[in-house]
């Protein structure tokens, strides 16, 4: 089988290039199948290890980055390289982004090909975006849907909300966790937190050292380390020292997060906005119990609430405070925790994700 995953970007660190390299990865070496991975532009090596079985074909070009004179002769010229990519080739399937408008024709595209979409993003960011950029944004998602054979979304609750808008009725695979430790040990973990991502609005680290600076004073000896990198570094920075806990926050970026992942006893997640997020996923692999935002999708698909860690009331940081001040402060809950979310993180086994890839593709050729 002929597979063609056509993206954007995935040469940084982030969970949707880890994702989608380790699908097209698993798809290769384990399947056997003949996958070709097609990039509009990629800086340097990427950061994840691409199977040399895997096919890549960099087009060398960035709309995003060309001046608004040139955008439309980039995408046009992108769009004609794309399609020679696929008449040379001839895949059986073709995988990209639903979001991704400069691939928004693929899915009408007339040759022998099944077309599938993929969303990263939850719906309401996807499909509830304000102003006329907004607006247009989802006439054409909505269209790349109507006109694919399949539309795969992260998570149940992301499903129910196209369906009860009649947008689509999609198919639910989640995210796989990239690898399996080979073991945890528990007694390695340190009096450290940890939340990771991108320094940017929708993370909202603004709100977790806020909630820092009200667990700091009863938990002095914990140390708050925020692992991400972004142009709200200084302003975090900044709020820190502001708030008076500069000496038990730390801000840096780690490409490698096995150390991390080893020695962190709690994960802290206060994004506006998720899709399915990774940090949760691998964080719960090493036996790292999470507090976290309930927001509308994601944290809840990874976190058993009051079993592998706790989900708080969206913006209740209060509440936010005291539960995470509870773990801090409970040894014996946080090691039940911690055994709870290692089992909790088995839903997202590379194997059992990559089997529903394996079955939705099966299917275009049964009967």
């Amino acid at each position: 089988m002929k597979i063609m995953y056509i993206v954007h970007n995935v040469s940084g660190y982030g969970g949707v290039a880890r994702s989608i390299i380790s699908k097209v990865n698993y798809l290769a070496d384990t399947f056997g199948n003949d996958v070709t991975l097609v990039v509009f532009h990629r800086y340097g090596e990427f950061l994840y290890k691409v199977s040399n079985k895997v096919r890549v074909i960099n087009m060398d070009l960035n709309p995003y980055s060309a001046k608004n004179a040139q955008r439309l002769w980039v995408a046009l010229k992108l769009r004609r390289r794309i399609k020679q990519a696929i008449d040379y080739i001839k895949p059986d399937i073709i995988v990209s982004l639903a979001t991704c408008k400069e691939t928004a024709w693929i899915s009408k595209l007339k040759d022998a090909s099944h077309k599938v979409l993929e969303v990263h993003g939850n719906y309401h960011f996807v499909m509830e975006r304000k102003g006329l950029r907004g607006r247009l944004a989802r006439n054409v998602v909505r269209k790349n849907i109507r006109h694919s054979d399949s539309f795969v979304v992260l998570t149940e609750r992301d499903a129910e909300l196209y369906r009860s808008h009649k947008i689509a009725s999609p198919t639910v695979i989640a995210n796989p966790l990239p690898f399996t430790p080979t073991s945890v040990d528990l007694q390695r973990k340190q009096k450290i937190v940890i939340a990771v991502g991108r320094l940017d609005y929708e993370k909202d680290f603004s709100a977790l050292l806020r909630i820092w600076a009200k667990v700091s004073k009863k938990h002095p000896d914990w140390k708050l380390r925020i692992l991400g990198d972004g142009r709200l570094k200084e302003t975090l920075l900044h709020q820190a020292k502001d708030l008076g806990i500069s000496y038990a926050v730390e801000i840096t970026y780690k490409a490698d997060m096995t150390a991390e992942y080893e020695t962190a006893s709690i994960q802290a997640l206060t994004s506006l906005y998720e899709g399915l997020p990774m940090v949760l996923i691998e964080g719960s692999a090493y036996g790292i119990p999470a507090v976290a935002f309930n927001i509308d999708c994601g944290p809840s698909d990874v976190i058993n609430d009051g079993v592998s860690g706790f989900l708080i009331s969206d913006r209740n940081e209060d509440s936010f405070a005291e539960k995470l001040s509870l773990l801090i402060e409970d040894n014996e809950l946080r090691r039940k925790f911690a055994e709870a979310a290692i089992v909790e993180s088995k839903k997202f086994d590379i194997n059992r994700v990559m089997n529903q890839w394996g079955n939705l593709f099966n299917a275009f050729f049964e009967g």
